[in-house]
């Protein structure tokens, strides 16, 4: 609850309390004894974790966050479902994005992608369009933050395509997706704008 209103309210103080009451609460099981819990916990810790470090600009920070999902990847790797599997990669996938617009470092999109794809492929339309709509949404983002770096056109055209493909579901269920959406085609066109 804490992380949702420091996100919602961009509140860093907030995001600090979120992430010193996880690190308390996570003390309390090891993932021999309870690992769903211990998953849990420590993807609502890894979340907070990233929303403060992209709210402070925080490399170290962001780099503890991809450390926890990757833990949760590797420790959850027995009888999880695909799905439940591709959740966790998506969180690593948006903090490994954010990593690499902070450092600009184009390897990090990549390796993003890479995770955006592999939950595409588990993930379809038909039986999860939410989901569905939130990682085309994702990898609209990503092809705008790939042409912060490489200014090619075909980034702008890349991004504004999965965008118009994900707005229409997110105007339907997730008004701050949908605004965000909104937000960062207007970006694609302002870009178009300065290069002409």
């Amino acid at each position: 609850m804490l992380c949702e209103l420091g996100e919602r309210d961009n509140d860093p103080n907030v995001l600090r309390a979120s992430v010193a009451a996880l690190r308390a609460a996570i003390r309390l099981w090891a993932h021999n004894d309870e690992p769903d819990d211990w998953a849990s916990s420590h993807n609502s810790l890894s979340t907070a974790i990233a929303a403060l470090a992209n709210i402070e600009k925080n490399e170290a920070l962001l780099l503890e966050a991809i450390s926890i999902r990757q833990d949760i990847l590797s420790i959850k790797a027995q009888g999880i479902t695909l799905e439940g599997r591709a959740s966790h990669k998506l969180g690593l996938a948006i903090d490994l994005r954010s990593l690499g617009r902070m450092t600009k470092n184009a390897t990090l999109f990549d390796d993003a992608e890479t995770l955006y794809e592999e939950c595409l492929a588990v993930t379809s339309p038909d039986s999860a369009l939410y989901d569905w709509a939130n990682l085309i949404g994702g990898l609209g983002e990503l092809a705008l933050d790939r042409f912060a770096l490489d200014p090619d056109p075909w980034h702008l055209d890349e991004a504004e395509k999965r965008l118009n493909d994900a707005r229409p579901v997110m105007v339907k269920t997730h008004e701050p997706l949908a605004e965000r959406c909104n937000d960062l085609l207007t970006q694609i066109a302002a870009a178009r704008d300065q290069a002409s």
